[in-house]
């Protein structure tokens, strides 16, 4: 009896360390890196860059700005300092492979396909 109560709490502490791993700093791994916004056409648009730290920027259109991101299971919030103005921005974000979709966050339109460099 013992023996089966020491498999039980071993089988669900690995269980715990898995369900906290997915929803966990595993999802900002993926996001870390340098992204680029690909249009309908395959043109390159802004640049965003997110690091570990939560910290990144964004360029383009000849502009660049600091960033601060954060994720919550499937949600991206970004807030932008550019030109003395400040934005927060928050969409519903998937990863396949090297490629990031945004989601608009009321309706689940796609707004937005990054690529990684």
């Amino acid at each position: 009896m013992k023996k089966i109560r020491v498999l039980a709490l071993v089988l669900t502490a690995i269980m715990l360390v898995g369900v906290f791993a997915a929803c966990g700093p595993g999802r900002n791994r993926k996001v870390v890196g340098k992204w680029v916004e690909i249009d309908d056409d395959g043109d390159e648009g802004e640049v965003y860059t997110f690091a570990r730290n939560g910290k990144g920027s964004v360029q383009g259109d000849g502009m660049s700005g600091d960033m601060t991101w954060s994720t919550e299971k499937d949600v991206l919030t970004m807030s932008f300092s550019m030109c003395g103005m400040s934005e927060t921005r928050e969409v519903k974000f998937k990863i396949v492979g090297r490629t990031m979709i945004w989601f608009d966050i009321d309706d689940g339109t796609e707004v937005a396909r990054l690529k990684k460099k």
